[in-house]
């Protein structure tokens, strides 16, 4: 990629293709909300046993969980939102890269500094 081989668009055509994108989107966002309406209310439908699809589907997921299914349990897990966090701990040092030592020494005395002022 270079000087050469780029194309400079026109205001107007800048315009036209970011027209062009917005509608797209707007399409899109359209389509993912039908979808979303259209499979609510396929949960909230009846099916031939008399409950639910969502309580056929929990059902489902909970008895493969006890199975041994691990990718049930976290799927059920994240939603009733037990899902663990990632805790990165900033402080330690032990494995500090070369040259990134002299970093948090100026980074802690930057902390100093501006606790101070």
């Amino acid at each position: 990629m270079n000087n050469k081989n780029l194309k400079r668009l026109s205001p107007s055509e800048a315009r036209e293709n970011g027209r062009k994108g917005g509608l797209a989107s707007v399409k899109a966002r359209r389509e993912r909300k039908t979808m979303r309406e259209l499979l609510l209310l396929a949960l909230e439908a009846e099916n031939e046993s008399g409950e639910t699809n969502a309580e056929s589907i929990v059902a489902s997921m909970i008895k493969a969980a006890r199975n041994g299914d691990v990718r049930a349990f976290v799927e059920i897990r994240d939603t009733i939102g037990e899902k663990p966090t990632n805790n990165v701990n900033m402080t330690a040092r032990e494995d500090v890269p070369k040259g990134m030592a002299g970093f948090y020494e100026w980074l802690a005395k930057i902390k100093v500094d501006g606790a101070q002022a």
